[in-house]
């Protein structure tokens, strides 16, 4: 009785929903009549949009969208906006046929039936996108990119995700798949029928296999295997990414990937490990004269950086090291202010409360900010008398420490031809542990505990601030700190995450 009143009411709402479905298209034809709308509109219902090209076209080039219509194509065909434009002929009062011609920069004119099936192929989708714009688009795509160069598939893939479109697209095709962010891409496989309630997730949740050295293993290789390919090689996401980030272990690139979406970075990074920083030393050489061997306008050389722990360093060293690195190597370095990855938690006490207190909520547990405050004090407090303890006294620290720089230095200079004197000035290797002794205390003693605390200390530190405010720790990961980056968002990135971010994002 209810919906039977209402029944007029949604008769008069407006269409809020446009759904288009689109098949790959190689050739249209040579000639073609006006047709009025609603034979235009039960086409594309039927899946015979391409009948209708001219008509569409035709019908846009009357709107206020033309112009950004024909900047889009540009950009996605040419990589640069204003290199196309139409000559749309036609008359309805009196015409029967519409042509077309499309005018590309340095190419003069040409009919639009003689045109490439992957131009063609662009122009039916962004077709789909523009000329029916709704309050709700919905986009199918059947293997929309089977006549597409991969460059140009990269570009359309880039402007569907910023598009106010909800798009569905099938694809069998590799190049496509590499291209796409591993959160937007499901695999349906022959288990999953019509019937089924299976719940299909993004392939970018599935938890991968860690290697300590190489690429590491991609999402999108998982999916190209299913799909019965043997050529799914981990280099070719390197190859085609658009940064390489060479990185000590896979626990820098898991944690820096989790910073780079929380960011939203529109940069597809593969890391690649060297299971620490002497190894990557000893080898970054050899990566180098092979990436400046591999491109064609450019090494892939020019897209790789490197970021790195600073271990046992003062400042100054740091960013010396940063200088010397970047001045032989010719691509980018950044080095932590903090000892390691882990360390930069505690950079900024105000954004590290921030954080417990997000996790304090999602569990439901009820504490005061100045709780939250005293508990991260009193636990790092901990953590910073047993460091000064440890500098004055414990006589193989020093031993440990100095053998450690000793061997960096050796590595710097037998590898990268970087002396002793370019980076640790005239210090002798005995007193190198006394120059970074004084460092580190006075660090200490201005409350700044970071650039001494390793993972393990980390995880004292945060074990300590949870058991002290009752937080039960995510079983879902292996440590304290991967669960609290977990809980990091826009507003509590510290300015260390931050000087990161930008690097990678340059």
């Amino acid at each position: 009785m209810i919906l039977g009143h209402l029944t007029p009411f949604f008769r008069n709402l407006p269409e809020c929903i446009g759904c288009y479905f689109s098949t790959p298209v190689a050739t249209i034809s040579s000639s073609e009549e006006f047709a009025i709308t609603p034979k235009i509109k039960e086409g594309i219902k039927i899946r015979e949009s391409s009948l209708y090209f001219r008509n569409r076209l035709f019908n846009l080039s009357k709107g206020d969208d033309f112009t950004e219509f024909k900047t889009t194509l540009s950009q996605i065909l040419y990589n640069e906006p204003n290199c196309v434009d139409f000559n749309i002929n036609g008359d309805k009062s009196k015409d029967i046929y519409i042509t077309i011609e499309l005018n590309i920069k340095n190419s003069g004119s040409r009919n639009i039936s003689l045109l490439g099936s992957g131009t063609i192929q662009i122009i039916e989708i962004l077709l789909h996108l523009f000329e029916s714009k709704k309050e709700l688009n919905i986009i199918l795509l059947d293997e929309p990119d089977s006549h597409i160069h991969r460059d140009i598939q990269k570009r359309l893939l880039q402007f569907l995700k910023i598009s106010e479109v909800q798009v569905f697209l099938t694809t069998h095709n590799e190049s496509l798949i590499r291209s796409a962010n591993p959160n937007n891409l499901f695999f349906v496989g022959d288990e999953v029928s019509s019937n089924s309630s299976t719940v299909i997730e993004p392939i970018g949740k599935t938890k991968l296999p860690q290697r300590k050295i190489g690429i590491e293993s991609s999402h999108h290789s998982k999916i190209i295997n299913q799909i019965g390919s043997e050529t799914s090689l981990d280099i070719l996401n390197a190859l085609e990414a658009d940064k390489i980030i060479f990185v000590e272990g896979v626990d820098d690139s898991e944690y820096i990937q989790k910073l780079i979406e929380v960011k939203r970075i529109d940069k597809e990074c593969v890391f690649w490990s060297f299971g620490g920083l002497d190894n990557l030393l000893s080898k970054i050489k050899h990566y180098k004269e092979f990436f400046q061997s591999l491109g064609s306008n450019q090494s892939i050389w020019e897209k790789c950086s490197i970021i790195i722990d600073a271990d046992f360093m003062t400042d100054i060293q740091k960013e010396k090291l940063k200088n010397k690195l970047e001045n032989k190597l010719g691509i980018r370095v950044f080095i932590w202010k903090s000892y390691t990855i882990e360390g930069t938690i505690l950079i900024d006490n105000t954004k590290l409360e921030q954080l417990i207190t997000t996790e304090c909520t999602k569990q439901s547990i009820t504490k005061t900010q100045i709780e939250i405050a005293d508990s991260i004090t009193s636990a790092i407090n901990v953590v910073k008398v047993e460091k000064l303890k440890l500098l004055n006294e414990d006589a193989e620290l020093g031993r440990r420490i100095a053998g450690q720089m000793e061997s960096r230095i050796k590595n710097l200079d037998e590898n990268l031809n970087i002396s002793r004197r370019g980076v640790f000035d005239d210090i002798t290797l005995p007193n190198l542990f006394n120059h970074y002794r004084i460092f580190s205390t006075q660090q200490l003693n201005s409350n700044r505990v970071s650039h001494i605390c390793n993972k393990e200390d980390i995880e004292q530190i945060l074990k300590s601030i949870y058991t002290e405010l009752e937080l039960v720790k995510n079983p879902e990961f292996i440590n304290y700190f991967s669960s609290i980056l977990n809980t990091v968002d826009f507003s509590s990135i510290n300015n260390e995450w931050q000087e990161l971010l930008e690097f990678i994002d340059e």
